[in-house]
C-alpha cells in the first residue's frame, strides 16, 4: 500500500496587492455554452506590491503565487530539491521601490490526482471551454495514499492548489527556520478544515514551459472542446 507521509507548506497573512498599473486578467476565453464560464486569465506575469516592512524570505500572494529571496532559492539548489523552476518575480514596496532579487517558484508537473480516496468527485467538466468544478475534500488522509508519478520534493496534487511537499524539503525548509513558512503533516494542516470545492486553473498551478507536456500527458484531464 502506498504511503506518501506529505506535508504542506504553509504561509503567514499575505502582505501582498496587486500592483493597478498593470492588468491583472488577460486573455479572455469565451464559452459558446454557458455565459458563466467566459472568464479572463490572470495576468501570467504577476506584479504584486509588498504592503509591510521588509518583505519575508519567503511568502505566498493574496491569489496563491510563491515568492522566495535569491538566499532561499540558493539554499533550495544547493540542497537539490525537485519538481519546481523560478522566475524573477516583479515585486515592489508600498513606496514603489523595485524589491530585487525576488523570484517566483512554479512547479512543474501534475504528480498525483485526489480522487475517491480523499472523497473528491468530479460535478462538472464543460465540453466547451474545458472549465472544471470538483466537490470538497473529505479524508485528507487519503492523501497520503494516492499514486504519486512523478514523486518530486515539491508537488502538485490535481485539483488542490495547495503546495505539497516531501519528507526531505520539510528537514531543508525546517532546518534554514525560513520566517512566515511552516510545514505540517497534511493531516494538521489549514487544508483540513477547507470545505469549499475545487475549480481549478492549469495556468495557475503548473510553470508555462511545462504546460503543453502535462496536457499531453493527461488528456481525458485536460481536453478541451470546441467552442466555436
Amino acid at each position: 500500500m502506498t504511503y506518501n507521509n506529505l506535508f504542506i507548506l504553509e504561509f503567514a497573512e499575505s502582505k501582498t496587492l496587486w500592483n493597478d498599473k498593470f492588468p491583472f486578467s488577460v486573455g479572455f476565453r469565451p464559452c459558446t455554452r454557458s455565459k458563466d464560464h467566459n472568464a479572463g486569465l490572470m495576468n501570467s506575469t504577476p506584479h504584486f506590491i509588498w504592503n509591510g516592512k521588509e518583505p519575508y524570505l519567503i511568502f505566498k500572494s493574496l491569489y496563491g503565487h510563491i515568492f522566495v529571496s535569491e538566499i532561499v532559492l540558493e539554499y533550495f539548489y544547493a540542497s537539490e530539491l525537485t519538481g519546481f523552476v523560478a522566475r524573477p518575480a516583479k515585486l515592489t514596496t508600498i513606496e514603489g521601490a523595485s524589491c530585487n532579487g525576488y523570484y517566483e517558484l512554479q512547479r512543474t508537473t501534475i504528480s498525483g490526482f485526489a480522487g475517491a480516496e480523499c472523497g473528491i468527485q468530479l460535478l462538472e467538466k464543460c465540453s466547451c471551454c474545458g472549465r472544471v468544478e470538483y466537490s470538497s475534500l473529505k479524508f485528507i488522509n487519503g492523501l497520503n495514499e494516492i499514486e504519486l508519478d512523478p514523486f518530486h520534493d515539491f508537488m502538485c496534487i490535481w485539483p488542490l492548489a495547495s503546495w505539497f511537499i516531501s519528507e526531505r524539503a520539510k528537514k531543508v525548509i525546517d532546518k534554514f527556520k525560513i520566517k512566515g513558512l511552516f510545514t505540517q503533516p497534511i493531516s494538521k494542516s489549514r487544508l483540513s478544515k477547507h470545505n469549499d470545492g475545487y475549480g481549478p486553473v492549469l495556468q495557475y498551478l503548473i510553470a508555462e514551459p511545462f504546460l503543453e507536456e502535462t496536457r499531453q500527458k493527461y488528456p481525458e484531464i485536460f481536453r478541451t472542446g470546441d467552442c466555436d
